[in-house]
């Protein structure tokens, strides 16, 4: 996987749906309007200092 980094990330009105007909009883979940604000992601291992 090639690292990256974001240096910020911002949803506004998103929506995500997630089901699972697998499990027992299943799955359904359905959220609207969210939003969410997120700052210095990354997928790279930390540097020792």
């Amino acid at each position: 996987m090639v690292p990256f980094k974001l240096n910020e990330l911002e949803i506004y009105d998103g929506e995500i749906h997630y089901q699972d007909d697998y499990s027992t009883p299943k799955v359904d979940l359905y959220f609207s309007e969210l939003g969410a604000s997120a700052t210095n992601l990354s997928n790279a291992a930390r540097q020792e200092r």
